[in-house]
């Protein structure tokens, strides 16, 4: 009897145990889930910044390079009015605007798909700086027809840098895409994660129950 009434007290220390132990894997459960929400939050946050960041840069920068193309046209209407030394200077000045910022697009764009629309508005560039700066060099005035000329080769460039802008949107857009995906990836994880950790303390909270209808039974059948 001594003996069943030992075994009897150390009862509240086994439940203490078990109880600890039964609510374990709910613990480990919720701190999984908690570190990978907060890995996958972290991913979306980065690719959202990096996203917004460069693609903003590339909309200002195609914005500054037809600025600066079309300035460099409007500046052979300035030598033609007879002000040369003024049209070359603000000539030289919008091409240097140009190439910086297509120089920083450039390199930005090393081994990506953008390359090879940066290489067309480098092309266009190029053909339209030779046109315009063949009647700029010379002393002389400037005639319409070449005025012409430097405005037909504008439209190549302008229409490249357009093109180039598109491309930019359309990957904003691809990103925003990515990133609904990856908050419906999240969701469904936390959705799922929330199931299971209610079946495992519904399965945990059975056992405890059976534990604890199992010591009532004992007790009442000691004399």
């Amino acid at each position: 009897m001594r003996k069943l009434a030992g075994s009897f007290s150390l009862w509240p220390t086994m439940l203490r145990t078990r109880l600890y132990l039964g609510l374990l894997p709910l613990l480990l459960l919720f701190i999984a889930v908690c570190v990978v929400a907060a890995f996958r939050y972290r991913d979306l946050s980065q690719s959202i910044n990096k996203s917004v960041t460069d693609n903003y840069q590339a909309l200002v920068s195609g914005y500054e390079m037809r600025e600066a193309a079309t300035l460099m046209a409007g500046s052979l209407a300035t030598a033609q009015r007879g002000d040369i030394i003024t049209a070359r200077r603000a000539y030289a000045e919008q091409r240097a605007r140009f190439q910086r910022y297509f120089t920083e697009q450039s390199l930005a764009a090393v081994d990506t798909p953008r390359a090879a629309l940066l290489g067309k508005i480098d092309d266009a560039f190029g053909q339209f700086n030779e046109t315009a700066r063949v009647p700029l060099d010379q002393d002389e005035a400037i005639s319409v027809a070449s005025l012409r000329e430097v405005d037909a080769s504008l439209v190549p460039v302008l229409k490249t840098v357009e093109a180039l802008t598109q491309s930019d949107y359309a990957e904003v857009q691809a990103a925003a895409e990515r990133s609904d995906r990856l908050v419906r990836r999240s969701m469904n994880f936390l959705f799922g994660a929330m199931v299971a950790g209610i079946l495992l303390s519904l399965y945990l909270s059975s056992g405890l129950v059976r534990i604890f209808n199992t010591m009532a039974s004992k007790r009442q059948s000691l004399p």
